[in-house]
């Protein structure tokens, strides 16, 4: 269907733009020559090239309803304008590029956006509309322990969908207390049409046995939360195999090497459970998060390179260095971000499973970031927040450091120094700090609340820098410029030095 439409918008963008230059501008341009065996093969050569490129991309593009609108005008942008180079190409092999209108191809270009954009969206509303309709609404009974409801009703929220809502949350112990039939019976009655249960730590099975009888009689339908030794996981961790959710995660054992830094293999919600299974083993080392700069620092600098390269992981902060991993044949390889890790391990961690430090940033940031993290993350414990002060410590000053964070028994100690103050840190405090340590540089601040962070749509377009140097031009224009000229001039003489 969208070869269709992209071929559609493609030859009615032809035909307006022909009908703009010859008609519309007739009487204010000079008069061109119009050659129509030309103008009738580049409608042929429109046709062939969208089906190129549908058949191309096809297999590697998100679904319109699922596309946001800057993901649609990205792909779209990006679509048009390598079918616009392919023509002009054409043009010029085939030595017909004096005998077209340049105004032609330039409206061309405009109008084909422009439609194929419209006809997307249209097509994506209409997609939504139809799955809507074919969906029942979700109004649900939420069921588990009491401490539990503010966890699961927050997994809603994030990773619910408009079609989802809370009629009723009960605990299990309010439900010992009460006759369950008349409870469902009313709660039904209130326009609840199925009922999301969690069993963690549940103390009776007969209790659970009783309730899903009498859901069963009063014909409400049930969904067992399934989770993982009672620990939330991201939803990509989860997948329908012969009616059941089976879980998965990767140990990350795997490493690419990119520009002589060893990168883990892997994604968010991996990284988050992986981490928080092997607390213990981690306990003493360090996670790094590094990106395009810090690889490029690591390159000139090798007692970085080292401090990279001795952490129990590091994650590529990056989507530059995912899509080079990728592009090395590394299919499964995703940015696994400082901030995005922090978020999630927050939202695995509202059990009260994960002791928190916070070392770095400011006195009102880490007073903005507890303020923050309570309201967004019910259950999380923060173990302690420290503001170290801004000059090199003293040996005695840094021992003191070492115990007080000690002193709470930290299972992660977050360390928002900036890059690569942070990383030398945690290398020179390896086996003394205890908990593991992750260097997440400007995290901080981001869910502190004190700097804005890209929107989803900016980030998911790959513009996320753009937007940070809109904030800090003068202290980032080294960093996004210089040194992301010189990865990609490194990266493609890696790339040729592979081939060979």
């Amino acid at each position: 269907m969208v070869v269709l439409f992209d071929t559609l918008s493609s030859i009615i963008a032809l035909v307006l733009a022909m009908v703009t230059r010859f008609i519309g501008f007739s009487h204010v341009l000079r008069p061109y020559p119009r050659d129509h065996s030309l103008y009738n093969s580049l409608f042929f050569l429109v046709v062939i090239l969208n089906i190129f490129s549908w058949n191309h991309h096809r297999k590697k593009t998100v679904s319109l309803d699922k596309q946001d609108p800057a993901q649609r005008l990205s792909a779209v942008i990006k679509n048009r304008m390598m079918m616009f180079v392919l023509i002009l190409l054409y043009l010029y092999i085939t030595m017909q590029s004096l005998m077209i209108s340049r105004i032609v191809m330039g409206f061309f270009l405009i109008y084909d956006i422009i439609l194929d954009f419209i006809i997307r969206t249209l097509c994506a509303r209409f997609l939504k509309n139809r799955k809507r309709d074919d969906e029942a609404l979700h109004k649900l009974i939420v069921i588990a322990n009491a401490n539990r409801l503010p966890i699961i009703r927050r997994r809603l929220e994030i990773f619910g969908s408009s079609d989802i809502g809370i009629v009723s949350e009960i605990s299990w112990e309010t439900l010992n207390n009460t006759s369950i039939s008349h409870a469902l019976a009313s709660l039904k009655n209130a326009g609840a049409n199925e009922i999301l249960i969690d069993s963690f730590n549940l103390s009776s099975d007969e209790l659970l046995r009783q309730f899903v009888s009498i859901s069963d009689e009063i014909e409400i339908p049930v969904r067992r939360l399934e989770t993982s030794s009672g620990e939330f996981a991201g939803k990509d961790q989860f997948e329908p195999f012969s009616n059941f959710m089976t879980f998965r995660y990767s140990g990350m054992h795997k490493r690419a090497d990119v520009l002589g830094v060893h990168y883990a293999i892997s994604n968010v919600p991996e990284a988050v459970l992986y981490v928080k299974k092997h607390l213990n083993s981690l306990s003493g080392k360090y996670l790094c998060f590094s990106n395009v700069h810090t690889t490029i620092t690591a390159g000139e600098n090798p007692d970085y390179m080292r401090v990279l390269n001795e952490s129990a992981v590091t994650f590529p902060d990056g989507s530059p260095i995912a899509r080079t991993m990728r592009s090395m044949g590394i299919s499964n390889a995703h940015q696994v971000a400082g901030p995005d890790f922090m978020e999630a391990m927050f939202q695995a961690s509202m059990d009260g499973s994960v002791r928190h430090f916070f070392y770095g940033a400011s006195e009102s940031t880490l007073e903005a970031l507890r303020q923050k993290l309570t309201e967004r993350y019910p259950g999380i414990v923060i173990a302690g927040m420290y503001s170290p002060p801004y000059r090199p410590l003293s040996p005695e000053e840094d021992e003191k450091d070492v115990q007080m964070i000690n002193d709470t028994n930290p299972d992660i100690v977050w360390v928002g120094l900036g890059a690569p103050k942070q990383e030398k840190w945690m290398n020179a405090h390896m086996d003394r700090v205890q908990g593991v340590m992750c260097g997440v540089g400007a995290g901080f601040d981001f869910h502190a609340g004190t700097v804005r962070r890209a929107p989803e749509w900016i980030q998911r377009i790959n513009l996320e820098w753009f937007y940070r140097l809109l904030q800090d031009p003068v202290r980032l224009f080294k960093r996004y410029f210089i040194t992301n000229s010189k990865f990609i001039f490194r990266v493609v003489l890696m790339r040729i030095s592979l081939k060979k």
